[in-house]
């Protein structure tokens, strides 16, 4: 029995102890006690736990209390050998975010809304991969990169920025290379290129080859020669390079009178089975007289010709002028606000559906008159009684 009682009792005290432990912090890492060390320093308003002497022992007590206590504004989760920071809010706080931020990879939340913070979004949120709610409403932040984790994060359906300077807001093309923002360009998932100070850069003495290139509401530029094999497009977008652009796509779309392409080499048509599309879209201004430049080439250098050139109206009231659908090389046009437009029915549809609604009038009209008229029925039908035809007893 006595046995039976000190076995209750050990059982007891493990369980106690095993209680105790789990609602122990463990200090935090080296990483996330460097992250709000940085941010004690940018940071202004902070309560009066958050303290970073630059000293040994205050770095230590940094790792050792932020989550034993924990700090105003830190959630950690209990680990066993270091207590990782799950959760930020730095509500009433101000100043700016230090780029240390990104070292605490645990992170899950991070509240910025109610802050006094400016600037832009560290480039090193993009690290975060865990990183599934931000908030950033009534805030000062503009610009900076807005994390990728986000972005595939199917749970995180939407988010907002605080104003149209936030160059990537969720509802813009995003895509973070290098810690900087880029011009979201279809057909260069698979390129060599890397992202600088919100450019694409093709690597030193290459030359760029792209199959599918489709560029929206976008400007880019490029400082060497560009191959387009399949597909290319501007659609609102302009595009320059300092080499030459080869076009081996079978089509070539411009769309908006705001969409250019500039061009310091040689345009360079090598298929000769390629159509220039030339679309006006429902916001373009068109003046009588007009003259629209869609590609300029350095000395109108251009090795080839166009197959075709189409004219379309895309939800567009005016058409451009079938007098003046000159293409002048490398590509300009005067446009006009009359004429027809090849998206549109042409005068030859028309004729075409009107004789055929004659000839069908003409067709009834006869077998009406063969089946009323008693000479024309036995002239048609020899052998068979006009009368027992019409006869109402045969119906």
């Amino acid at each position: 029995k006595k046995n039976i009682i000190m076995s209750s009792f050990a059982l007891v005290v493990a369980c106690l102890l095993a209680l105790f432990a789990s609602n122990t912090a463990a200090p935090l890492s080296d990483s996330s006690a460097t992250a709000l060390c940085a941010m004690i320093k940018s940071l202004s308003g902070l309560p009066a736990s958050w303290t970073c002497p630059e000293t040994d022992a205050g770095f230590a007590n940094v790792k050792a209390n932020a989550c034993k206590e924990p700090w105003t504004g830190i959630t950690c989760k209990f680990g066993n050998d270091t207590s990782p920071i799950v959760g930020l809010d730095l509500e009433g706080l101000s100043g700016s975010l230090p780029e240390e931020l990104g070292l605490l990879s645990d992170l899950r939340n991070l509240r910025l809304a109610g802050t006094g913070l400016k600037g832009p979004l560290p480039h090193s949120l993009n690290n975060l991969m865990y990183l599934v709610s931000l908030n950033i409403a009534g805030s000062s932040i503009s610009g900076g990169c807005f994390p990728q984790s986000l972005i595939n994060n199917e749970v995180f359906s939407s988010c907002r920025a605080p104003d149209s300077s936030f160059s990537c807001a969720c509802d813009a093309p995003i895509n973070c290379r290098s810690h900087s923002c880029c011009p979201d360009i279809g057909g260069l998932e698979d390129a060599n290129l890397s992202c600088e100070n919100g450019q694409w850069v093709v690597p030193s003495g290459e030359d760029l080859s792209i199959g599918r290139f489709s560029l929206q509401d976008e400007s880019v530029s490029f400082s060497s020669n560009v191959e387009v094999t399949e597909h290319f497009e501007l659609r609102r977008g302009s595009m320059s390079l300092t080499g030459d652009l080869t076009i081996l796509a079978d089509e070539v779309i411009i769309a908006g009178l705001q969409s250019n392409l500039t061009i310091d080499g040689c345009l360079h048509i090598e298929n000769e089975d390629t159509i220039l599309i030339l679309q006006l879209l429902e916001e373009d201004v068109v003046e009588e007289g007009m003259e629209w430049t869609f590609i300029s080439a350095k000395d109108d250098c251009i090795v080839g010709e166009w197959k075709e050139v189409v004219f379309q109206s895309i939800s567009y009231d005016g058409c451009l002028n079938t007098d003046t659908q000159n293409v002048t090389h490398p590509g300009s046009v005067i446009l006009g606000v009359s004429g027809e437009c090849s998206s549109g029915v042409s005068t030859q549809v028309v004729l075409g559906v009107v004789f055929g609604i004659l000839v069908g009038l003409f067709l009834v009209g006869v077998v009406v008159y063969i089946f009323n008229n008693q000479d024309a029925y036995e002239h048609v039908f020899p052998g068979r009684s006009y009368t027992q035809v019409h006869n109402p007893e045969n119906f």
